[in-house]
């Protein structure tokens, strides 16, 4: 014991910090109050390095030594490991629209006009309203229009447009939409339609009129509007003349 307090005591004289020194001399104080008295020789004076360690050795008692508060501190902060950053996504809701239905359009001089009737739009504010133009699609978008979101979108146009050609304008009761066409042409339709050649059937049968039957039932299911107005036409009259049975032929005698 009486070599651990010798050794103590030259770390005294290496010991620079004040906290230090203060935490070795409790530490000889301690030790020296277990060595019996009897036996164990003067202590000498302890030279100080520091005036602040002096004065510090007398503060701890022989029977309870604590470290400092800074060492303690020093230690639990380098225990506590650093906070991690996590990046977190922000949470996204999708918009739901609801298609907008009742609208009307025509053509007319290489422009399609689309014509949405909207009672109050003109009041709507215009940073909701937006129209998109592509190449080969449009698309309409009102937001919040009395609580709802309302959408027009084509997404294949029956034939190209020229998007920075073609506008919008808001009136008081609707919205009106006109694109321009790149090329003059007539559209059947807004979207576009693949258009399917009508299937001639081969004429195997030895019927010939079951054929022209099969053949003209093809065209009227595949063809547009206008075929099949004009084939029901041809057919209303076919079946007026098979009703009359066939005409009367003029003869000599009719010409005396």
């Amino acid at each position: 014991m009486e070599q651990d307090i010798a050794e103590l005591r030259s770390l005294v004289s290496q010991a620079t910090r004040p906290h230090v020194v203060q935490f070795i001399n409790a530490e000889i104080d301690r030790l020296s109050a277990l060595v019996p008295k009897a036996d164990a020789p003067a202590t000498p004076a302890t030279e100080s390095t520091t005036p602040a360690a002096v004065d510090a050795t007398a503060a701890p008692t022989a029977s309870t030594v604590t470290p400092p508060a800074a060492t303690t501190s020093t230690a639990s902060a380098a225990a506590v490991p650093a906070p991690v950053l996590l990046a977190v996504k922000p949470a996204t809701h999708e918009v739901m629209y609801k298609a907008i239905s009742n609208f009307a359009w025509d053509q007319s001089s290489g422009v399609v006009t689309i014509y949405i009737p909207l009672p109050g739009i003109g009041a709507h504010p215009r940073d909701k309203i937006g129209v998109q133009f592509e190449t080969s699609s449009m698309c309409v978008t009102i937001m919040e229009f009395r609580g709802e979101n309302l959408r027009l979108s084509i997404r294949k146009l029956n034939k190209p447009i020229n998007p920075t050609s073609s506008t919008f304008s808001v009136t008081s009761s609707r919205l009106v939409v006109k694109m321009r066409m790149q090329e003059q042409a007539f559209w059947s339709s807004l979207e576009w339609k693949e258009e399917r050649k009508p299937k001639v059937p081969k004429m195997e049968d030895k019927d010939p009129s079951k054929g022209l039957m099969e053949m003209m039932k093809n065209l009227y299911d595949d063809g547009d509007d206008e075929m099949k107005r004009m084939i029901a036409k041809t057919w209303t009259e076919s079946q007026d003349k098979k009703r009359e049975g066939p005409g009367k032929h003029p003869s000599a005698e009719d010409d005396l």
